[in-house]
């Protein structure tokens, strides 16, 4: 600052830090936590200060993106596709290939997605890029039984989320090794 100032305050949005603290050559620093209660998008943040003789300013800084939600699924983008002997099908036997695509409100890192439910539980490999997930499953280990097929998804932030992918997956008792 050109002069000493009175106060100065970070604002992200609609949190407000503590003051800032004066360092080293009258330069401030300014710490705003994000917490639950942030409003989330794109804001501006800006410093608000006041010199000692009461004049206050604001400064503009560059926008960021707040984000304090955690993922979920977009509506309608849910495709499961199960593929027997290189045909589509409607069930699943045990050696049927299962893949489940979907997309996320927004990048995810690394989702884990698995079966849950009458069936015997088994975990699909996941390739998520941008926020697209697709999850892959060789149903080798499958039993017969009806399962959902549920994700846990995490975004850049550590923000996770529980979801059901799709539900009722009919895997069939057709393969001879199938208990």
């Amino acid at each position: 600052p050109s002069e000493p100032l009175a106060t100065a305050v970070l604002v992200v949005g609609n949190v407000e830090s503590a003051p800032c603290d004066t360092i080293a050559d009258g330069a401030i620093e300014c710490t705003a936590t994000i917490g639950a209660a942030a409003v989330d998008g794109t804001v501006t943040p800006h410093i608000d200060v006041t010199d000692r003789a009461g004049n206050a300013a604001s400064v503009a800084l560059a926008d960021v993106v707040v984000d304090t939600a955690a993922p979920a699924l977009v509506d309608g983008s849910v495709v499961v596709a199960i593929e027997t002997g290189g045909a589509p099908t409607s069930q699943a036997e045990r050696t049927s290939l299962v893949t489940v695509s979907f997309l996320a409100s927004e990048d995810v890192v690394a989702p884990a997605v698995a079966l849950a439910g009458a069936g015997q539980a088994g975990a699909f490999s996941v390739d998520a890029t941008a926020g697209r997930g697709t999850a892959t499953l060789s149903a080798l280990a499958i039993a017969a039984g009806t399962d959902d097929v549920t994700a846990h998804l995490v975004d850049r932030f550590g923000h996770a989320a529980d979801v059901t992918i799709a539900t009722g997956l009919v895997f069939t008792g057709a393969d001879a090794d199938c208990p």
